[in-house]
Parts: structure tokens; sequence; C-alpha cells
């Protein structure tokens, strides 16, 4: 039916689950190395995405913190599209197979929203750190981007040159979450200039009644 399954070590499914996406049900995996019909669609994913340190020849080691950074920026983008089109967006229904406006929200919602809560975890950051992290993530990554790709990806249905723009982002932004410190200090800085704005305009407010 098209639901996404990840499969790692030697790539072969050597288990049977239940898929419970949408309420799927389909039984898909198998018990054995020889059992072809797995119910399952190979699909190119250009050497596999590992999240480990197990080092295999032509795996690429693919940081988490990464993996999941780049599933909140693909679902996020797509929620706030679909909450500035006031009568659904017939392109979004079609593409994650969904019938209703609402559904669509539900839907990118729950995806972006447990994508954040997972980027927490794996910063060990808390909400609000993090909040203050993506909004300087998001203000370096188009200067980054500009200076790496200074012609643009020449062809973004190329899974390669994908593939290479996700790895230089790992190598890029895998650390980039992990300085607590700064973003503790940025927010604390903050606090202080709101503190100072607040004390000025309740000397005002006085000096006026």
């Amino acid at each position: 039916n098209g639901h996404p399954f990840f499969i790692g070590d030697c790539g072969h499914p050597m288990e049977q689950v239940i898929c419970v996406t949408d309420g799927c049900g389909e039984v898909v995996g198998s018990l054995t190395h020889s059992q072809k019909d797995t119910g399952l669609q190979m699909k190119d994913i250009l050497q596999g995405y590992k999240q480990n340190n197990k080092k295999k020849q032509k795996i690429a080691l693919y940081a988490y913190i990464t993996c999941t950074l780049l599933r909140f920026l693909i679902h996020l983008p797509l929620l706030l599209r679909d909450f500035g089109t006031a009568g659904g967006c017939v392109h979004l229904q079609k593409l994650l197979n969904k019938g209703s406006k609402q559904e669509v929200t539900d839907f990118l919602w729950k995806q972006a929203k447990g994508n954040f809560n997972l980027l927490c975890q794996v910063s060990r950051l808390n909400e609000e750190q993090l909040a203050i992290a993506l909004h300087f993530f998001l203000e370096n990554f188009g200067e980054w981007f500009n200076n790496k790709y200074p012609k643009g990806l020449s062809n973004v249905e190329n899974a390669k040159e994908i593939y290479t723009l996700e790895m230089n982002m790992d190598d890029e932004y895998k650390t980039f979450f992990g300085d607590k410190k700064k973003w503790n200090e940025i927010r604390n800085a903050n606090k202080n200039v709101e503190n100072e704005k607040e004390k000025k305009l309740q000397s005002e407010i006085q000096e006026k009644k």
C-alpha cells in the first residue's frame, strides 16, 4: 500500500509485523532469508542511511539528530502550507493520500510535533532551548546553502544529489544543537532585555499617572 518501512543490517526483513499506518493492517516481512514475497517493495536508497557506529563498506554513517532534523524540516513547511490554504490544498491531500483538509492537518501536525519532541530528546535540549537553536539554524542555513551551492541544485529530482546535500548538512550541523551553554546564554540575554523593556514601560506608565 506504499507505506514506508526501514530495514537495517543485511537489508532483508527477518520478522513479520503488521503495518499500522493509517490502519493498514497488512502483514509484511519474512521469517527466513529465502522468502521472496515479503510484502515489501525495495527502493533505491543510495547505500542506505545508517544511524549507528557499525562501520561497513559503502555504508555512510548518518547522525540520528541530522535525520530527525531533516524529517522535521520536511513536515514543517508542509504544515505551514496547509495552514496558509483556507480551503485545503488539494496537492497536499493527493501527496499524503488524505481525504480531507482536517486529515492533512492532523497528520502533518502529529509529524511535526513528534519530530520536534524527538529533536528535544536527541539534542538533550528543552523546548525553549531547541526553539532558539532552530531559529539560529534557519537564520544560518540560507547563507551556508548559498556558499555551498552558489548555482543551486542542478536537479532536485536526482536522488544522488539530494543524498549528497543531506550528507553535507550532516557534516555541517550534526553538532550544531549540542552547545546548550550557548542557547542558555542567548535565552538569558533576551530575558534581560525583555526585563529592561518592561521596567521602562512601567516607569513610563507611572510618569503618565
